[in-house]
């Protein structure tokens, strides 16, 4: 799936009835693990806080799915399959019709292009490693910082911000 996004982006892709974005929930301090939400403009001219719906995807028994009876082995099924019907994806919500993929941007990295080499160092907010990020056919050597806790993610992602 190349329409993997952050949570910080969706008020920034999300601007038409029917744009989407699957995204994976931030962590929380109690968090066991991270969740698959599906954000959708429903409603925009509601706007952003509330016109956008966090929908959360469960993997119950091998199976993803939003609500039954609707259960799909990969998760790429689940969307093709609100794609095409123009069912909403809520059966209460009649506006969350998922129409429009909204992609990763050119910008974005894979976690796999990305290879930590040695740990520099550690901050407030997290701990800095030498590493290589692949581009094309050569490696470039790079600098990565990654939050120390679930806790610090948001006054993390603010630090990095120019």
């Amino acid at each position: 799936m190349v329409f993997f996004q952050g949570y910080e982006d969706v008020k920034f892709l999300l601007k038409n009835n029917g744009d989407f974005l699957v995204r994976v929930s931030q962590p929380r301090q109690n968090d066991a693990e991270r969740q698959i939400i599906i954000s959708v403009m429903a409603d925009k001219d509601a706007g952003h806080q509330i016109g956008v719906r966090h929908i959360v995807v469960r993997k119950q028994m091998g199976k993803y799915q939003v609500e039954e009876p609707h259960r799909f082995d990969l998760m790429q099924d689940l969307i093709d399959h609100f794609v095409k019907s123009k069912t909403p994806v809520l059966s209460n919500v009649s506006t969350t019709i998922l129409v429009t993929p909204i992609g990763r941007q050119k910008w974005e990295l894979r976690h796999s292009d990305i290879e930590l080499t040695k740990r520099l160092g550690a901050g407030v907010y997290g701990e800095v490693y030498r590493g290589k990020m692949k581009q094309k056919n050569h490696h470039i050597d790079i600098a990565v910082k990654s939050a120390k806790t679930a806790t610090l993610v948001k006054d993390f992602i603010d630090s990095l911000k120019i």
